[in-house]
């Protein structure tokens, strides 16, 4: 069973759907496979937390046994950029794997730079703050979905981010996550009114 909850948060109405589950149960066999359909996107190579430069789920699995994965929806057409959805997720993530002793898994690639050091063949300048992208490291966000009970939409009025945080925990108390999330993501300046 997944947890499910509407929120309201910076004048946005969005759904909440939560799920601890074993890392093993949303592994591929050959994670190659999800990592493989990065390769159309730009940030593959120019990225930290994209193909190939990112782990995978083979070397994160060896750390973490468990991964509560999220998702964020918002519908109507009450939120008409899905970067500020993935940077809801982000900012949620680094909350969430403070409480759950693990590492967040964010939504697309790593936005704390503008420009991604790894464009230049840089080392990342913040790399105690870059994420990983959670289809970067190939997991199956198809199988997430289909757990979550959630039919991923690619309609410009429905937008969904996707989620996780790895860890070794075995239970989670959604209500806590979701009433300090509330508490701490209205602080947060998203540009809205």
């Amino acid at each position: 069973m997944y947890y499910e909850k509407t929120l309201k948060i910076c004048g946005l109405k969005l759904t909440y759907k939560a799920k601890l589950f074993s890392l093993e149960k949303l592994l591929v066999n050959e994670p190659s496979t999800i990592r493989d359909k990065c390769k159309v996107c730009r940030n593959y190579g120019n990225n930290y937390a994209c193909p190939p430069l990112a782990p995978t789920t083979t070397f994160l699995r060896n750390k973490f046994r468990k991964i509560l994965v999220y998702i964020l929806h918002a519908k109507d057409g009450n939120l008409g950029d899905w970067n500020m959805l993935a940077k809801i997720i982000h900012y949620y993530g680094l909350k969430v794997e403070k409480e759950l002793d693990g590492l967040c898994l964010i939504a697309g690639e790593c936005k704390i730079c503008e420009k991604c050091a790894a464009e230049s063949f840089k080392p990342c300048i913040y790399p105690e703050k870059k994420r990983y992208s959670i289809t970067g490291i190939g997991l199956d966000v198809e199988k997430t979905f289909l757990a979550l009970n959630h039919k991923l939409s690619w309609k410009k009025s429905e937008l969904t981010a996707i989620g996780g945080c790895l860890t070794n925990k075995n239970t989670v108390n959604h209500n806590n996550l979701i009433n300090f999330f509330k508490q701490e993501i209205n602080k947060l300046s998203l540009g809205k009114s």
